[in-house]
């Protein structure tokens, strides 16, 4: 009986000892993870250099234009919007998005997304409050600068070709007297070229005195979305954030249990301590080796269908995210392994001893 019950606990002590391989490197990923995810100071950081030295924005901008125009009805009467946003290169976006929104505005922006969504996930409102400032971005577009953006666009349109030209006359000739027909996606010459580029600025200031002061940016972008699918999604993230706080609970309580089973003296300690150590120490580094490459795979899928360029930088910033997450276990690993060879070592010794006093006795 007294067999079957120590042959019982080192089953189990066996057992104990692979859920904390498995769960010490779960228990660190999780950890780092809510070290940047959870903490609203350093995810800002991480936005606010996003927002101001890659070319998320601009790309965005170009994205965000190029579906919106693409959305606009066409009928004779309205201009291929659609066509004249697609001519403006990467560059000429970033030099838009230089001219029309200043860097204080994106970090105003930045700073109350993140309050927003933070201070909802401790809130009881279904719905994050996300308040965005657009005065100053309407102000600065009327003080000349929303026509130096257009510039940038117009000189990006090429020369009309005789065929566009020769398709404005035949449709001007057959509309109704006084209806404006809109010019071809092409850059006139005279005698049109100056009548076009007042058309395209008069669209321009009607867009900048159609932007309203104050933009509740989730009822914008998700209007139909229902609360349940918030509330759902804030339990997940608080449950989240706990597991991050607190997963490191589980391989301290799992190393308990098995000194409770099995650890009576120095070697035991070394044995049933070290060598669970220096094994999840070195799943951590296989963890740290393997997150990236594995997650690549699963953003490529995500932005399958975003434009090339704006898909490539969306890669670009996650795989920075991942390698701030995954870089402590590196140390993490290494530590725990570390503390295991030595447990091991100390055993040993501490074993090596124990025998040599016997044998002196």
């Amino acid at each position: 009986m007294k067999s079957f019950a120590s042959f019982t606990a080192r089953l189990v002590s066996v057992l104990l000892a692979v859920l904390f391989v498995l769960t010490l490197p779960a228990a660190f990923l999780a950890y780092d993870a809510g070290q940047l995810v959870f903490s609203p100071s350093r995810m800002t950081a991480l936005l606010e250099d996003a927002v101001l030295q890659s070319k998320l924005v601009p790309l965005g901008l170009a994205w965000y234009a190029q579906t919106t125009a693409a959305s606009i009805p066409k009928d004779a009467y309205t201009p291929d919007y659609a066509t004249i946003v697609s001519f403006p290169s990467t560059q000429d976006w970033r030099d838009l998005r230089q001219i029309a929104i200043t860097d204080e505005m994106l970090l105003e922006w930045v700073d109350a997304t993140t309050n927003g969504a933070y201070a909802w996930l401790d809130n009881e409102e279904a719905r994050p409050r996300v308040t965005w400032i657009l005065q100053p971005l309407q102000q600065h577009l009327q003080s000349g600068r929303g026509e130096q953006a257009l510039q940038i666009v117009y000189d990006a349109l090429p020369p009309c070709s005789q065929e566009q030209i020769a398709d404005f006359k035949q449709r001007q000739s057959a509309a109704p007297s006084g209806v404006e027909v809109p010019y071809n996606p092409c850059r006139f010459p005279a005698p049109w070229e100056s009548d076009q580029y007042n058309d395209y600025l008069t669209s321009v200031e009607e867009m900048v005195a159609a932007i309203p002061p104050v933009l509740e940016l989730v009822s914008t972008l998700a209007p139909d979305t229902p609360e349940s699918t918030f509330l759902a999604l804030k339990g997940s993230l608080r449950t989240a954030r706990t597991v991050s706080r607190w997963g490191w609970v589980v391989p301290l309580l799992l190393l308990w249990l098995i000194a409770a089973l099995r650890v009576r003296n120095l070697p035991a300690l070394g044995l049933w301590w070290g060598i669970p150590l220096v094994l999840g120490g070195a799943a951590t580094l296989i963890l740290f080796l393997a997150v990236p490459p594995v997650a690549r795979p699963w953003i490529d899928v995500a932005v399958a269908t975003w434009p090339r360029e704006l898909a490539l930088e969306v890669r670009l910033f996650l795989d920075k995210v991942i390698r701030i997450i995954v870089s402590p276990l590196m140390w993490q690993g290494a530590l725990s392994a570390g503390l295991g060879l030595l447990g091991i070592l100390g055993g040993f010794f501490a074993g090596r001893r124990k025998a040599r006093n016997a044998s002196m006795e």
